[in-house]
């Protein structure tokens, strides 16, 4: 059984990991045995521009800047901690121009079950 001091640690924990974010263009549906982002878009594994958390969810937001990812139909996106992806989500394609800022905002909900 883990208590909610536990889970609120692991949470602290997880948030403290997550670092960057990065941008794709594939369109391949998300598997469990993904690895992250599957057709990188050059330069878009960055800093998180923002991260926070309550209780057991964490909050993140990427924000690809009007400089990065251009001309590239973004479809896909993950939160990693430089290496180590933490999930991978793909999304209609967006197609990216430098008058575009793209902002995802992902949210981790934790439960003890």
């Amino acid at each position: 059984m883990i208590l909610n001091q536990g889970l609120q640690q692991l949470v602290s924990d997880v948030k403290d990991d997550m670092t960057n974010g990065e941008a794709g263009t594939s369109t391949d549906l998300f598997s469990k045995n993904d690895t992250g982002v599957k057709t990188v878009v050059g330069s878009t594994d960055i800093t998180l521009q923002d991260k926070t958390s309550s209780r057991f969810t964490i909050n993140v937001t990427y924000l690809l800047s009007t400089s990065l990812g251009n001309g590239s139909d973004i479809t896909e996106f993950e939160v990693n901690d430089g290496s180590i992806a933490y999930n991978r989500i793909v999304k209609p394609a967006f197609s990216k121009t430098s008058s575009d800022e793209l902002t995802m905002l992902h949210t981790f909900d934790f439960e003890a079950v």
